[in-house]
């Protein structure tokens, strides 16, 4: 009995391996109601759940910040200025017969360079003569230099030069065009004319004592036309604006005093006339333009025409502060010594006796007969004079008797009376 049971339960337990292995073969198994044996049992595979990423929360804020951001800076910008310019009144313009139109004689052309060298030969390695600014006007003699590239003109101070033909046009555009009637001086060291009113492309760098012609104007902009064609924009600060004709009304010495001291530290360049280069030669006529007064272009033509400062000499020679002004100009000559000195002390003190009536319409006094200005100083305040040296230009705070040593003092002259 015991024997058979044993073999029932061995044949049932084979019974059952066997329908096992056949459900795992045909992959049919279903063991959903049974209950099999750990060592059979097939470990479920694990499936990874993929979160889906969420958008932080600090993101739409950002974007819409962004956005904000470019409508106020790169979008609205050039729309406002194409709209509002249309929607401000706007002068009338007038018409003008072609007689009316501002004449100019032929041969006349217009300076297109912020700043152009004029040379005393058609080589550019020749000694500069002066700088015209942007805009200015010439009058073309002959164009000899063409093989090399340069023009005769004659400027409007009657010196004569040549200057490159490539910074030059024949086109009257800019100055002859009856629509303009607002005549415009630039008396700031530089300003910039611009494609658009405020804003947009740089189209110049002009400089101070510039002149320009305006057609239209907003409240904070003039639309100029421009050298060889074109319009451009400039903002109404640094700037004088006169009818056509006009002249500029006459400031003072220190308003004068300032517009020179606009170029203290700019680079010393002999003839230069603006910030990327100037001489006091070169400014002193500009700086007495954009403040109502006309200063001839040459030291000695000044030295020569201005009106004489008297008894600008103590006895033993040393400088009278007293009688000295802001803008007062000090014509120097090269080197000094002892009798120097004392001999400009004695031709000052003969020229204080005389009457002084002659050296005021113009004349040339004992001083300028007897010899010509080397250099000029201006006189800024109490000691302090405006000087220029091949290092550039220097402000010297000294009792001035220094500039002395090293040079003698021919006279001094007065362009602006207080």
């Amino acid at each position: 009995m015991r024997e058979a049971n044993q073999r029932y339960r061995k044949n049932r337990r084979r019974r059952r391996l066997e329908r096992l292995r056949f459900w795992r073969r045909q992959g049919e198994a279903d063991t959903s109601h049974r209950v099999l044996p750990s060592w059979l049992r097939q470990a479920k595979p694990t499936e990874e759940r993929i979160e889906p990423r969420q958008i932080p929360g600090w993101f739409f804020p950002l974007l819409s910040l962004v956005v904000i951001l470019l409508l106020l800076f790169v979008i609205l910008p050039p729309v406002l200025e194409r709209v509002v310019p249309a929607l401000l009144p706007q002068e009338a313009e007038e018409t003008v017969a072609p007689d009316e139109q501002t004449a100019y004689p032929e041969g006349t052309m217009v300076v297109l360079e912020p700043v152009a060298d004029v040379y005393e030969q058609a080589d550019i390695k020749a000694a500069r003569l002066t700088q015209v600014l942007y805009n200015a006007t010439v009058q073309a003699l002959d164009q000899s230099g063409v093989a090399t590239g340069f023009t005769r003109v004659r400027l409007t101070d009657g010196r004569e030069g040549y200057i490159k033909t490539a910074n030059l046009t024949t086109s009257l555009v800019s100055v002859a065009d009856p629509s303009l009637k607002t005549r415009l001086v630039v008396t700031d060291l530089y300003k910039k004319i611009l494609s658009q009113a405020g804003s947009g492309n740089e189209l110049a760098e002009v400089k101070m004592g510039t002149v320009l012609y305006a057609s239209y104007h907003t409240a904070t902009a003039y639309r100029v036309s421009l050298p060889g064609g074109g319009e451009g924009w400039i903002t109404s600060n640094g700037l004088l604006s006169l009818g056509r004709d006009e002249s500029i009304t006459a400031s003072s010495a220190e308003q004068f005093t300032d517009s020179l001291l606009a170029f203290t530290n700019a680079t010393y360049l002999p003839g230069g006339v603006s910030n990327q280069g100037a001489s006091l030669e070169g400014i002193l006529p500009i700086a007495a333009f954009v403040n109502g007064l006309s200063v001839p272009s040459t030291i000695q033509e000044q030295y020569d025409s201005l009106p004489v400062v008297d008894n600008v000499l103590n006895a033993n020679g040393s400088l009278n502060y007293y009688q000295l002004q802001n803008g007062d100009l000090l014509y120097l000559k090269a080197g000094s010594s002892d009798s120097t000195a004392e001999t400009t002390a004695t031709e000052l003190a003969a020229i204080e006796d005389e009457p002084t009536t002659a050296s005021q319409n113009g004349t040339t006094d004992a001083q300028s007969q007897a010899s010509s200005p080397d250099a000029v100083a201006v006189w800024v305040d109490y000691g302090i004079v405006l000087y220029e040296s091949e290092r550039g230009f220097t402000l010297e705070e000294t009792d001035a008797d220094t500039l002395l040593e090293s040079w003698t003092l021919l006279g001094v002259r007065r362009p602006f009376e207080n």
